[in-house]
């Protein structure tokens, strides 16, 4: 599934071979600037090993949450490394005014759409389709191809993967090919991602629940409510949300949205050897070396960062 996934959206996948550090030399470099810059700053950091913790209570004084060390994160990487100048760098520019100036001579390659990401990191369901498409978390999906497919085989499953990010649609695969399937009256469920759709959930089955089926109307209804709510909280919303995971969504498509339907028109609206992916990468032979005898020792002026000294245990 990882090896798809990659593949999927494009990437390349690199092998370099155990034990040889140098080959990970700028990601292990990263690390290291990490561990020394900003992590002695949190509160309940672990050190590197036992020795250098020392008598530390880490346990004792751990407060933030996986949401707030995603924040701290992003928010150093993004508005302070960036910018700061970088001895690895031509003349000392800082990490974003080289990205700006190469922009402009090299060809940056566009993210993958959304369909792309959905078909390559979404959560996997399998569905037989009836005459409304498919039904997940409550709300029916359909399309074209959906729809040929179940006249040509009739109680048959598919496989459909959905975001959490944003249920306006899922992706479902007819003859290994993906294809997008939008929700069924679904404009108000476009951007709504399933932690807000639990809210919306959770609040009709409350207000109505001696009901098995409701209209739409009251759906969306609920739906603007969380709307107001994010709209309301939207400054301080997290990076993360710690209920994305597969058993979790299975959980929530089982026993929160289970039994529930909304009443739709009778007419719905159409509308290489060990590594055989990717590149493997090897050490430079003795032979090599020796064509190149200054190429280690200019990788490492050039490019390893903004200290002068560095340790693997960093």
């Amino acid at each position: 599934m990882f090896i798809l996934a990659v593949n999927t959206l494009g990437a390349i996948m690199l092998f370099p071979p155990v034990k040889i550090p140098e080959l990970r030399s700028r990601v292990e470099r990263f690390f290291g600037t990490l561990a020394r810059k900003i992590m002695p700053l949190l509160p309940g950091r672990t050190f590197e090993n036992p020795i250098a913790r020392g008598d530390y209570p880490s346990e004792a004084r751990t407060v933030l949450t996986d949401d707030d060390l995603t924040r701290i994160l992003t928010i150093w990487v993004v508005d302070h490394y960036h910018h700061q100048p970088h001895r690895g760098l031509p003349g000392g520019q800082s990490p974003a005014s080289r990205w700006n100036e190469l922009s402009e001579i090299y060809d940056v390659s566009e993210p993958p759409d959304l369909h792309t990401r959905l078909v390559a990191l979404g959560y996997e369901f399998t569905r037989v389709p009836s005459k409304m498409g498919v039904v997940l978390f409550s709300n029916h999906y359909d399309c074209d191809e959906l729809r040929q497919f179940r006249r040509n085989r009739k109680g048959k499953t598919v496989r459909i993967r959905i975001d959490p990010e944003n249920i306006g649609a899922v992706s479902v695969e007819i003859d290994q090919v993906w294809h997008d399937a939008p929700a069924l009256n679904g404009e108000e469920l476009e951007g709504l991602s399933i932690a807000h759709w639990s809210r919306v959930l959770r609040e009709l089955r409350q207000r109505y629940a001696a009901e098995a089926e409701l209209t739409l109307q009251q759906r969306n209804k609920g739906i603007q409510k969380v709307w107001n709510i994010i709209d309301e909280a939207k400054d301080s919303g997290g990076l993360i949300d710690p209920e994305y995971t597969s058993d979790r969504l299975q959980y929530l498509e089982k026993n929160l949205a289970g039994g529930l339907m909304f009443n739709h028109p009778e007419t719905p609206p159409a509308h290489s050897d060990d590594a055989p992916f990717g590149q493997k990468i090897g050490p430079l032979r003795p032979t090599e070396l020796e064509d190149q005898p200054n190429a280690v020792e200019e990788d490492y002026a050039n490019g390893f960062g903004d200290d002068d000294e560095w340790k693997l245990e960093d």
